[in-house]
């Protein structure tokens, strides 16, 4: 960046240096170096054309409408009326999807395919639960019906603790 800089700076000097005559070396140090005004150069014709059609133009104030004003203007203001409408007519409209809406479209329909599988898989594998807990059951009183084991409600459960004497005084 320094180097850009300094190589910018170095190119705008060059044609300063360039122009300016060589005989200061000559003259006494106690002169104060006055540049001479540079030359008016001339503007290209393009910006002639420009300063010319400019200065033709008539400079114009402020306008403040008012009705005054208004009644006074005569310059171009023109109204037409008509006695009936003609009726508009519109092209009809399409009424084909456009591709945001048909992809908008199938993307419904695919959730809606998923969901409804989803929903048939769990409501299978709850049926295959069912089955299996009816089946479970089912093998649970088979088994209880061949060991015909009577349980008496009154009988803890367990092995029962052996008594136990009372302690000595």
């Amino acid at each position: 960046m320094k180097t850009v800089l300094t190589l910018s700076v170095a190119l705008l000097a060059l044609p300063l240096l360039a122009a300016e005559p060589q005989k200061k070396a000559a003259e006494p140090a106690s002169a104060p170096a006055v540049a001479p005004a540079p030359a008016a150069t001339p503007d290209s014709p393009l910006v002639a054309a420009a300063k010319r059609a400019r200065a033709g133009r008539k400079k114009s104030g402020k306008i403040v409408i008012t009705d005054a004003t208004l009644k006074r203007s005569t310059s171009n203001v023109h109204m037409t009326t008509t006695e009936t409408m003609r009726p508009i007519v519109l092209p009809p409209p399409d009424t084909r999807p456009s591709a945001e809406m048909e992809a908008r479209r199938i993307a419904d329909e695919t959730r809606k395919a998923t969901a409804a599988r989803d929903a048939q898989k769990k409501k299978d594998e709850q049926a295959r639960l069912t089955e299996r807990e009816r089946n479970a059951a089912r093998a649970e009183d088979d088994y209880l019906a061949e060991t015909e084991v009577e349980l008496d409600p009154a009988q803890p459960e367990g092995p029962t603790p052996p008594e136990q004497k009372p302690p000595h005084r």
